[in-house]
Order: structure tokens, then sequence, then C-alpha cells
């Protein structure tokens, strides 16, 4: 009960926060942007250090191999440049992005980073066209992809404490979205979405999203 008592208090200060997977997707007016997806957290490398210890499994070990997996195949891709990739072991704050010159080489090079080829049959994760940028549904293939990729995923009361967050920042004023979930800023040129990430693998909730500008 000692050992247990400390391993209570720490979680139940997490019951009070929670950790978020943001991808933030920025798009300029020459339909070229920057895309990113960060763990963001004051308390996530505390959290990570939880769970290894309660389930003896190393996940910021799965995180940084699958995160150098994803730099390695998008450097050198056509329109694909500055791929950077944050690593922050002692905040447990981790993170990858890069630039791209349109959607359709993002796209090319998202597929070919993440293990698969770009058909014309293919869905684009992203397409920017004249004021209006849309956005796939993932939830249908991220826990294929994780099972695919043999990547743990945490349950119970941990994972209740993850969401994933989505930004899209825009080069003009939005006029509409399509997504009911979604905020509009009050600067009217940025969008936010977020879900519980258990309703995401569990294909509960759309994460797709058509927005006008």
């Amino acid at each position: 009960m000692r050992q247990l008592f400390p391993i209570i208090l720490i979680l139940s200060f997490f019951l009070t926060s929670c950790i978020e997977i943001v991808e933030e997707i920025n798009i300029n007016k020459n339909k070229s942007g920057n895309i990113s997806i960060k763990i963001e957290s004051d308390n996530a490398g505390l959290l990570l250090n939880i769970v290894n210890n309660l389930v003896g499994n190393s996940y910021e070990d799965q995180m940084k191999a699958e995160l150098n997996k994803i730099a390695s195949k998008l450097t050198n891709e056509k329109g694909i440049k500055n791929v950077e990739i944050n690593l922050n072991d002692r905040d447990g704050q981790y993170g990858i992005s890069c630039d791209f010159s349109n959607t359709e080489d993002l796209n090319r090079a998202l597929y070919k980073a993440f293990g698969y080829k770009k058909t014309i049959f293919s869905p684009g994760y992203i397409k920017a066209g004249s004021h209006k940028l849309k956005k796939m549904n993932i939830t249908p293939y991220v826990k294929k992809y994780l099972d695919k990729e043999d990547i743990a995923i945490p349950d119970g009361y941990i994972i209740d404490l993850i969401d994933y967050k989505c930004i899209y920042h825009l080069p003009d004023e939005i006029r509409s979205v399509s997504n009911s979930n979604a905020e509009i800023s009050n600067n009217s040129k940025t969008v936010i979405i977020e879900f519980p990430i258990e309703e995401v693998l569990d294909n509960k909730v759309n994460t797709g999203i058509k927005i006008r500008y």
C-alpha cells in the first residue's frame, strides 16, 4: 500500500490536466505551408515515466524511433524542406515539423513516410485549393497504422488523459467550416478542433474538415 500511495497521488494530480497531441497546419497565400505534430504538456515527461514504470514498456523509445523514421523518409522528398524533430527527454516534449511547397507534394511525402504509395485513387491528407482547405478524416486509419507498426497504446486511465487537437492557420478570413466541433478564433483566420484520443482510436469521431476562407 505504501508503494501504491505516491503513484495514486501523482495520478490524481494528472487527472486535473491533460496531454495534447497537437497537429498544426499553416497555409500561405501561394498554398505552400508548414505542418507540425507534437506532444504538449508541462507534465508529459513525468507522466511518460509513470507509464513506463507501470507497464514495463518504453513509450518514449517508441515515439523517438517513429519520429526519427518519419523524419528520415521526409528529408529530401520533392517539395519538402526544413524537416525538424524535437526529442526533449527532460520535458517529455516530442514533435516533428516540415515546410511544404504545395499540398500535392506534402501528400506524396506523407504517404511514403508512413509506408504507403500515393496513387491517383488515394485520398489526399490535406488539399489546399482556391480559398479552401480540406483535410481527410483520419480516424479509420490511425488504429490500423499503429497496429501495423506494432506501436503500443496505453489503456485505462492513461488514455483518458490524452486529447488530439488540430489547429489550422489560413491566410485570409474564414467564411465557413464543415465540422460542428470546430471553433474559429477571434482573428477569424485560425480554426481549432479537439477530440479525446480514445474516440479517435475507436473511430467514433470525424476528424475531417472543410474550411472556406
